[in-house]
């Protein structure tokens, strides 16, 4: 997989964007991706950590 070099918004910036006038289906669709994207990141944290657990186990045992 390639290195993703793409800056992240800030939780202001997000707010903000969140906040603009627009249509409803365009809010639902940055809300949607913005959710997609923090539930993604838990996932990838709770997976590195299960793996490092993993590792530590076969190592004392």
């Amino acid at each position: 997989m390639p290195p993703d070099y793409s800056k992240a918004l800030t939780r202001p910036q997000v707010a903000t964007v969140l906040e603009l006038d627009v249509p409803l289906p365009e809010r639902v669709l940055w809300t949607l991706l913005y959710e997609r994207r923090e539930l993604l990141g838990d996932l990838q944290r709770g997976e590195r950590a299960r793996r490092c657990s993993c590792v530590a186990r076969r190592l004392r045992g």
